[in-house]
């Protein structure tokens, strides 16, 4: 008897610009489980790879109070090893500026945001700020220096950026109920926020570092969002992978992996290898 086994899989696909057109492969094929040390019910949170052997993941029940790991591994996947563990914490992203020096950032989930920072690889995580009123949600790091976070409680937070070192904090936009739980910026200037799964809808762009942001679309938003340039990029959410190729003025939705064993094609995190490559991971497969 058959049995619907929902399970993430990978789906790579060769994006040809001009047709939209998605190669699907076999989505099982070459996969295995990793198992991951006991670290109770946390579930994993981020991940993140630096090459094809070293990688991090963050961990959190996503409840207060938590107890919350940053793993690492080196081989690849195959073992993962806890290299910092704290209590009262809910971690939330993880992000490597080189191979030495990388952010985790989340909070207490009851007031306090936190961000931790590694000089050596992971091996010591010292606190980088407890700037912020409640948690931050989302991270993008540019630098050492460079740190831009967003916070969605609808009092106290919206898009806050260092360019210091966490030294001080400047608030780029407050929206109220509609603060953003997800922030990408392509470099200093250009940069996008939204409110992903809201009951309004949005995605917000700057030109100008934060200094103002305009909205680019209604009742859509992303779960993920990345550039090939300034120009090209693509966008994922419940609304499907979509492409722009003027700056997220206008956006075109894409074809994926469809049909067969896939019962449901969609794409939930990606990544841009080059203007015609992507890999993404999502969607629901039979066996």
């Amino acid at each position: 008897m058959k049995r619907l086994l929902k399970i993430t899989f990978t789906l790579i696909f060769t994006v040809i610009l001009l047709l939209g057109f998605a190669m699907p492969l076999n989505p099982a094929g070459g996969w295995y489980q990793q198992f991951l040390p006991n670290f109770g019910n946390q579930q994993i949170r981020d991940i993140t790879f630096l090459d094809s052997l070293t990688g991090f993941a963050v961990t959190s029940k996503n409840i207060n109070p938590d107890t919350s790991s940053i793993l690492k591994t080196t081989n690849g996947g195959d073992n993962w090893q806890i290299v910092f563990t704290q209590g009262s914490r809910r971690f939330s992203k993880v992000k490597f500026i080189n191979n030495d020096t990388g952010f985790v950032c989340g909070g207490t989930g009851t007031g306090t945001p936190y961000i931790y920072k590694t000089t050596n690889a992971g091996l010591n995580w010292n606190i980088y700020s407890t700037f912020g009123c409640a948690f931050w949600n989302d991270m993008q790091v540019l630098s050492n220096d460079a740190i831009w976070v967003v916070d969605s409680d609808g009092l106290c937070g919206g898009v806050f950026r260092t360019t210091n070192g966490g030294a001080s904090w400047d608030q780029q936009i407050n929206l109220g109920s509609l603060n953003p739980n997800k922030i990408y910026m392509y470099n200093a200037r250009i940069g996008f926020i939204t409110e992903a799964g809201g009951g309004t809808r949005y995605v917000r762009k700057t030109t100008d570092g934060g200094a103002s942001w305009t909205q680019i679309a209604i009742n859509d938003d992303y779960l993920t969002i990345n550039f090939a340039d300034s120009l090209t990029g693509w966008k994922c959410s419940v609304f499907g992978m979509k492409k722009t190729t003027d700056g997220g003025l206008n956006w075109v939705t894409q074809t994926i992996p469809s049909g067969g064993i896939i019962q449901n094609g969609f794409i939930g995190n990606f990544v841009v290898i080059n203007k015609d490559t992507l890999i993404g991971t999502g969607g629901n497969v039979l066996y």
